[in-house]
């Protein structure tokens, strides 16, 4: 387990750094800038082990780009030094795609490998919303912070749900056909909704993804709060309490929030977001979630598969 996570253990530390170090503020490195590098650097590699991509090195070096890109002024270098990050994601995705076309003959009994998929689909529209951010892009009229955000929105929530969806669906027992269809869809359809509804400045789009969103979180928060008993080792419970707990509390303000867009309205601003639902979301749901997965499979897969005929 060491092994394989230590690609992970050096990207928490140089996130760590740049968290900690007073940088000027003429670079613009802000809270949002700070939770987003977590992802490149930590969620990402956990989620890509766990969806079974074997290249833990190539994520940490192009994630190291994207690093050194949040301290260049925006524009083309700053553009370049994250390019490399995107091709690991397109290269991700199609692996993923690859791997999984034998699938399609039989979605329904594979919809666990789908997330993944999807999860890993999800990476390229973050790896493109970044490109676009660094270069200083203006795509649709849409400026930053809202650029940098679709980076963000598709490195966590579009990336982690429909990952931390496969591991339940990969779990939970096939005669729970209704509940799988409902939480794969939720996990799956909201992000493209959500996006869809900005492209198309639709508020029922906006708020129709985000509460697809809210639904799959919950969904997956209540079962594994449920089956916490099950899961070994003790750390991998733990790590998941937290992240299923943590998940409750962001979609709270994540509900908030997408009411007060579809009324409109300004109930949470996007700083206050940030420090609230973007730290909770990122650290508390996205890290501890993928670490317990990661813990739990790696210390005593056999077992947890063997659960499958017991967890309901």
């Amino acid at each position: 387990m060491k092994a394989k996570l230590l690609n992970v253990v050096i990207g928490g530390a140089l996130w760590g750094a740049v968290t900690l170090i007073p940088w000027d503020p003429n670079l613009g490195i802000g809270t949002i800038e700070k939770l987003f590098l977590l992802g490149p650097l930590v969620v990402v590699p956990l989620g890509l082990q766990l969806a079974g991509v074997d290249h833990p090195w190539l994520s940490l070096m192009t994630a190291v780009g994207v690093v050194i890109s949040f301290l260049k002024p925006t524009g083309t270098i700053a553009g370049l030094l994250v390019a490399p990050w995107l091709m690991m994601c397109v290269y991700v995705a199609l692996n993923g795609l690859w791997r999984a076309r034998k699938r399609v003959a039989s979605p329904t009994q594979h919809l666990d490998e789908i997330s993944r998929v999807v999860a890993t689909i999800g990476l390229v529209v973050g790896g493109v919303g970044l490109l676009q951010s660094r270069w200083g892009m203006e795509p649709m009229g849409f400026r930053e912070p809202l650029v940098l955000l679709v980076a963000v929105h598709f490195h966590f929530a579009a990336f982690v749900t429909p990952l931390m969806a496969a591991e339940v669906l990969g779990r939970m027992p096939k005669e729970n056909r209704g509940l799988r269809l409902v939480l794969t869809g939720c996990a799956l359809g909201g992000s493209p909704l959500l996006a869809m509804g900005y492209v198309l400045h639709v508020r029922g789009l906006r708020l129709t993804g985000a509460t697809l969103l809210v639904a799959a979180l919950m969904i997956m928060a209540i079962w594994v709060l449920r089956n916490l008993r099950g899961v070994e080792p003790f750390t991998a419970r733990v790590l998941l309490g937290v992240s299923a707990t943590s998940a409750v509390i962001a979609m709270i303000y994540a509900g908030i929030y997408a009411l007060a867009d579809f009324f409109g309205a300004v109930w949470i601003a996007i700083p206050q977001m940030a420090r609230t639902h973007g730290a909770i979301q990122a650290v508390g749901f996205s890290v501890c979630g993928l670490l317990g997965w990661t813990v739990a499979e790696t210390k005593n897969e056999s077992k947890l598969q063997s659960l499958t005929r017991r967890w309901h």
